[in-house]
């Protein structure tokens, strides 16, 4: 439970790996049994051959079951990568919600609109946001969330008094407040699937004005 989806991936590949060994040991187990009963000549083919079926019969009998337990393994694997996909589901729309978030914080923090916001995505102005431009957003935005200052606030930050008796208080509160959003690269990328239209690789300006979430971080009063 408490792996991460890419180690639970890299654990069923590594299992199916070992499944598919396993059935190709089993089958070739398998051929060389039956072939011992190939090519036996007429004069003793029938001896022989109920000789190869009375020895050979309990291994064929082991066999039966090794095959049995892989198809098991299989099926149990089956329902482990299905558990995998709806945590990864789970996992990218949490992702989601703090990668909007962090596009909705760094637009009040620079006094974007909409259209400014969707500029700053959009570096290359061919009008659309592609994943490269999606993840070059990402890289380069702030993402420690902290509670931003109100606006009638500033004369209170002029007055130097003032800030040197506070500042430590106002440290410890800015660093209680503050949430740090992690957006690994590969999140991001399936993030960026889920916000573009079935079929496309890219978002439009309209697109993206739906998803745009309307998100507004908590405006704190430092006087």
């Amino acid at each position: 439970k408490g792996l991460r989806v890419a180690q639970m991936k890299a654990l069923a590949n590594e299992i199916r790996e070992v499944c598919d060994r396993a059935r190709e040991a089993v089958n070739a187990a398998q051929q060389k049994m039956a072939s011992l009963k190939e090519g036996l000549g007429d004069d003793f083919k029938g001896e022989l051959t109920s000789f190869f079926s009375s020895e050979t019969k309990k291994h064929d009998s082991r066999l039966g079951r090794m095959d049995g337990r892989i198809n098991r393994s299989v099926n149990l694997l089956s329902r482990f990568e299905d558990e995998v996909g709806k945590k990864r589901t789970l996992e990218v729309e949490k992702v989601r919600a703090s990668a909007l978030r962090v596009m909705r914080y760094n637009q009040q923090l620079k006094s974007l609109s909409d259209e400014e916001l969707f500029g700053k995505f959009d570096a290359d102005g061919d009008g659309v946001i592609g994943e490269v431009d999606f993840q070059q957003f990402f890289a380069g935005a702030e993402l420690t969330i902290r509670p931003l200052p109100s606006g009638d606030s500033e004369s209170a930050l002029t007055e130097g008094a003032t800030e040197e008796a506070n500042s430590a208080e106002k440290l410890a509160d800015g660093k209680k407040d503050e949430e740090v959003m992690e957006l690994l690269p590969e999140d991001l990328a399936d993030v960026f699937v889920t916000l573009c239209q079935l079929g496309e690789k890219h978002i439009s300006q309209e697109e993206f004005f739906c998803v745009l979430p309307q998100y507004m971080i908590v405006v704190k009063q430092t006087a």
